[in-house]
């Protein structure tokens, strides 16, 4: 059987050999700058006085161009502001090399820089900053670190002895890492086993450019084609709601009003919210006037399960589901007398009621979309109050605070229908 996760592997093998037999090789890694700027703030770290505005645009300031991270705020009292960055290219194990960025700030100021990794964390570095002047910085990993080769998981930075009273903004942009990938006397690493080992996947991750409402679509873990949801009409049924509708889906009044209470439940239990994606495709999908209309919800999800498995639920495809149908409305008290209306699921989940750490990594491919649309809706995913913007052909890195039972909100736009949603998983 040949599948894509059967070539995740062979091309990540490959690609371990080749950089042990290059170990002096290495690349420039952009953590933000070139169309990358997802990324997050740890809230733990954060000290800065406002929550950073993550793709600000505040025009050209010499070589700083927009979008960069934008850091304000004043307080009461003289105070040195800190916070650790989570680029969604971290993390990553570099054996050498530089730490650069473009760096500005609206008064005098010293800036400290720092890394989190497998080391701990590392040796402050300090900048000396002119205000409204934009200063390059380049400071060798060796400045904070000798621990080689590392992993480099958090960026800190921080404003020190900022005066009180004084309203102080940082920008800062185009920040990489100018050697990773050195992967001296290393082994080829057990996939999933840690989240160094699951982010060098990042570059190997092959999605997928089928359209959502594509019903072909390649067998990824299964060689025999899943059977669709049992039909809910009969041909009979079938012929005289054509006459009627011009949808593919015709839903009963009490169904579709299933649909829409599930997604508004303010609180489920991990299990149930893992199987509510697939319960409500299923139910849309079983009430179909004619058959193969949909990419078959049922192996979609069985094939998104199997990932999750493959890495260890480090790294789970996000399943969405933008279908469009018809429902029952009566239009009398004993509902002698009924008409058509049009509904809409607009749905994402996972396919897994638990997840390995605190860190993890969600695939927004094509692949997972099940649709009657040709447009891929646009994803925004919230953890305990950080949010970030998930493009099509994307991973987005989340990091949850804690083991246990956590929230995840998703935000789903097609046109004009936005719609937001909770999925809950167990941190384990």
């Amino acid at each position: 059987m040949f599948c894509r996760i059967c070539g995740r592997i062979v091309s990540f093998m490959a690609c371990a050999f080749v950089l042990q037999a290059n170990a002096q090789q290495c690349r420039e890694v952009v953590l933000y700058g070139q169309g990358n700027t997802q990324g997050r703030m740890e809230e733990s770290s954060r000290t800065f006085p406002e929550a950073p505005e993550w793709t600000a645009n505040w025009g050209a300031q010499g070589s700083l161009l927009p979008p960069y991270v934008r850091l304000s705020g004043m307080r009461d009292s003289r105070s040195t502001w800190t916070g650790e960055l989570l680029f969604n290219n971290l993390p990553v194990q570099v054996q050498g090399g530089n730490l650069r960025m473009k760096v500005r700030t609206s008064q005098n100021a010293q800036l400290g820089l720092w890394l989190v990794g497998n080391f701990g964390k590392s040796n402050m570095h300090t900048v000396n900053l002119v205000a409204n002047q934009t200063k390059e910085v380049d400071v060798p990993l060796s400045s904070f670190t000798t621990a080689k080769p590392m992993t480099v998981s958090k960026v800190g930075i921080g404003l020190i002895d900022v005066p009180k009273y004084q309203y102080t903004t940082l920008f800062i942009g185009d920040v990489t890492l100018s050697c990773a990938g050195s992967l001296t006397n290393s082994t080829t690493p057990d996939l999933g086993a840690t989240d160094s080992a699951s982010s060098s996947l990042d570059s190997l991750y092959q999605y997928d450019s089928v359209l959502p409402n594509q019903v072909a679509r390649k067998n990824i873990f299964v060689s025999n084609p899943v059977q669709e949801a049992n039909a809910y009409y009969s041909l009979s049924s079938r012929d005289s709601l054509k006459g009627l509708s011009r949808a593919n889906f015709v839903l009963q009044t009490t169904e579709h009003q299933q649909l829409q209470e599930s997604l508004a439940a303010d609180s489920l239990a991990p299990k149930k919210s893992r199987w509510l994606w697939y319960k409500n495709t299923y139910l849309i999908n079983s009430h179909r006037l004619k058959d193969s209309v949909i990419a078959n919800p049922k192996a979609l999800f069985n094939e998104a399960a199997s990932f999750g498995a493959s890495t260890n639920y480090r790294e789970v495809p996000l399943l969405v589901a933008d279908l469009d149908y018809d429902y029952e409305v009566c239009n009398d008290t004993l509902c002698r007398e009924k008409t058509l209306a049009a509904g809409n699921l607009l749905q994402a989940g996972l396919p897994t009621s638990y997840v390995k750490g605190s860190r993890i990594k969600i695939h927004y491919d094509p692949h997972y979309v099940v649709g009657t649309q040709r447009e891929m809706p646009s994803v925004e995913i919230c953890v305990s109050g950080q949010c970030s913007l998930v493009a099509p052909k994307s991973t987005s890195l989340i990091e949850f605070e804690s083991a246990g039972i956590q929230k995840m909100e998703v935000k789903l736009r097609r046109g004009s229908k936005t719609v937001q949603q909770k999925i809950y998983v167990e941190v384990r």
